[in-house]
């Protein structure tokens, strides 16, 4: 089995496990959970096959059985509808609001910018540019956020957080600290949302 315990006291993990695995999650079997003496949350879980890849997303990205899985995987925990107890536990996580809470930095970047102080080839970037065109779409892009669906996600998910089952070569998630409710797009984001031309995959984008 794999002993974790956290650096820091308070409820991590353990109450993720028990609903999870109540509603079907493809995870790991939580054997035993327990605290220390200062608090700190200790995990007894089921052993995985580590991914053993130097560079995992990459990997699978070229692999269409395991870049299968890994979106299968995420697709099984997005399809999850939280119980009632299980959704007073889990936080939100506005997109929208991060993206204005960014709204000054991209002003100031621009600014920057325009002004040379990021050198030369961002300033004849940002000067081939309508005025205000960064911010513009910035607050488009928090309008769209805002619309998103939402539901449960893992807001980690990534092939180093993944192992196989022993008995059956199941792909399963783990590392559940962060899971909330957000935007539906989230888990698959990073192996998706780049272009073909960007991100080489065994599919292109589109299948």
């Amino acid at each position: 089995m794999l002993v974790k315990r956290f650096h820091t006291p308070g409820e991590r993990e353990a109450a993720h496990y028990a609903h999870l695995h109540a509603h079907g999650a493809p995870i790991p079997d939580l054997y035993l959970a327990e605290t220390d003496a200062t608090g700190r949350e200790i995990l007894f879980l089921e052993f995985l096959e580590a991914i053993v890849d130097l560079d995992p997303m990459a990997g699978f990205l070229s692999n269409a059985v395991n870049f299968g899985k890994f979106l299968t995987a995420a697709a099984r925990l997005n399809a999850i509808r939280p119980s009632q107890a299980y959704a007073s536990i889990l936080r939100p996580r506005n997109l929208g609001g991060t993206w204005e809470e960014a709204r000054g930095s991209l002003t100031a970047l621009v600014q920057l910018a325009a002004a040379g102080s990021l050198g030369d080839a961002v300033r004849r970037t940002v000067s081939e540019m309508a005025p205000g065109s960064l911010v513009a779409l910035s607050h488009r892009l928090e309008a769209r956020l805002a619309e998103m669906p939402v539901g449960l996600v893992h807001n980690d998910h990534d092939s180093a957080n993944t192992g196989l089952r022993r008995a059956t070569g199941e792909l399963l998630i783990f590392d559940l600290e962060f899971v909330g409710i957000g935007p539906r797009f989230t888990d698959v984001a990073g192996a998706l949302g780049e272009t073909d031309a960007e991100q080489p995959r065994c599919l292109p984008r589109s299948a």
